[in-house]
């Protein structure tokens, strides 16, 4: 992962280095919830941030994921589960793995821990109760399986709704964080300030801290929701291509889709050469290699 926090907000993202992060307790401006397997002081976070997800009694160790929006759990975690109505069948299909979470929408307040003891519980909201597990014919990692006892995401991103895609559900009153109840939830704007030692459930009124700048977002005029923050990025001396970043917690790796003109319009190899080698020297070499293909 790359050493920057960033700001995810219902109306902007910001991002800031990692001096700038907010872990001075009397900064806060909301809980603050410290990972799990939060990295040394120092350290980078190497890995899928997680936190406790609870329902009632039953206590999970839960993905927080900033690459879908939604919590996503097996049936069987949820107290009662057999007991509590059902609000229709429900599906959320992860493209990076190809996972296809099937099952029924349930109604449940939820609870999410942090390992210094914070929490935050929210109004009974719509959680997507797992019944089964299918895969995309493309998928890179994925079992297919029936009533799966270990699945547990806490989906926080923003601007992951599409109409007829893969997480075509996925609006803001499926995000946890934004739909919090009791008094802080009147108390702080709604938000979150993700950092490499824990993520904080609610931002200052007055705006982000020192250190952050502010990006604008445009609204999808399809979903009405925000759109992915703006960005560019140049591999090596091409042009700069532009487009949209999503910042995933999910995943270790990342993604990038190359621009048309990079590769010529020739399909790209199968197999370890979508990866690119580390360096600028490497990234040249992959580039003129798939160019030549």
């Amino acid at each position: 992962m790359t050493r920057v926090s960033a700001l995810l907000a219902a109306a902007a993202i910001t991002a800031a280095p990692v001096h700038a992060q907010t872990s001075n307790a009397a900064n806060r401006a909301g809980v603050f919830l410290r990972y799990l397997n939060a990295p040394a002081a120092g350290d980078d976070l190497r890995e899928p941030p997680h936190l406790t997800l609870s329902f009632g009694g039953r206590r999970l160790n839960a993905v927080m994921d900033t690459g879908s929006t939604g919590v996503v759990v097996s049936a069987s975690a949820i107290p009662g589960f057999d007991q509590l109505p059902k609000n229709g069948p429900a599906k959320l299909t992860y493209t990076s793995s190809g996972r296809i979470m099937q099952g029924v929408w349930v109604t449940v307040p939820v609870t999410i821990s942090g390992a210094n003891g914070a929490s935050v519980t929210t109004r009974p909201m719509t959680v997507l109760a797992v019944t089964s597990v299918d895969c995309t014919e493309t998928a890179r990692n994925c079992t297919p399986r029936d009533d799966p006892r270990h699945v547990a995401m806490i989906g926080m991103g923003f601007g992951r709704r599409n109409r007829s895609g893969p997480q075509s559900d996925s609006a803001t009153d499926k995000n946890p964080f934004l739909n919090l109840s009791g008094p802080r939830a009147s108390a702080v704007h709604r938000g979150y300030l993700v950092t490499r030692d824990g993520v904080e459930i609610g931002v200052p009124a007055a705006g982000p801290p020192a250190g952050f700048a502010t990006v604008h977002l445009t609204r999808n005029a399809e979903t009405g929701d925000w759109a992915g923050a703006p960005a560019c990025i140049a591999i090596a001396d091409r042009a700069p291509a532009c487009g949209t970043v999503l910042p995933d917690t999910g995943l270790t790796p990342m993604f990038l889709a190359l621009p048309p003109d990079q590769v010529e319009g020739r399909t790209l190899p199968a197999g370890n050469d979508h990866t690119l080698p580390a360096g600028q020297a490497g990234i040249r070499r992959a580039i003129d290699r798939w160019r030549t293909r």
